[in-house]
């Protein structure tokens, strides 16, 4: 399993949240979209390739 840059990423229950690391938008959460570095997460903020959620 490829992971995320561990400075912007958070392991919650299991799951794996991309948070803004810096800026105006400091620990945002990206949501539904793809993040700067081409990860896709879904509507709830979870990386998922191919539309299935990566667990840990």
């Amino acid at each position: 399993m490829e992971l995320f840059n561990c400075q912007t990423t958070e392991w919650i229950d299991g799951n794996c949240y991309y948070l803004d690391p810096q800026g105006q938008n400091e620990g945002a959460l990206y949501r539904n979209t793809t993040t700067p570095d081409g990860y896709a997460v879904d509507t709830e903020g979870r990386w998922v390739v191919n539309g299935a959620v990566q667990k840990q």
